[in-house]
């Protein structure tokens, strides 16, 4: 974060080397009924993103 002033500036990236795959999987193992010991629930990591953000104080 850069700042002058009032004034901070920011670049956020997400995902930065495009990995693909998933997090937060069911740690709980067959806790839901699923047949199968392994994490088959998760959120999808998606793509490269970046933002730039700037924002002032007053």
């Amino acid at each position: 974060m850069v700042g002058k002033g009032d004034w901070q500036f920011q670049v956020v990236g997400d995902n930065v080397t495009n990995a693909h795959g998933f997090t937060e999987g069911n740690t709980a193992g067959d806790r839901f009924g699923q047949g199968t010991p392994e994490a088959i629930f998760g959120r999808p990591l998606f793509g490269r993103n970046f933002r730039f953000v700037a924002s002032r104080k007053w």
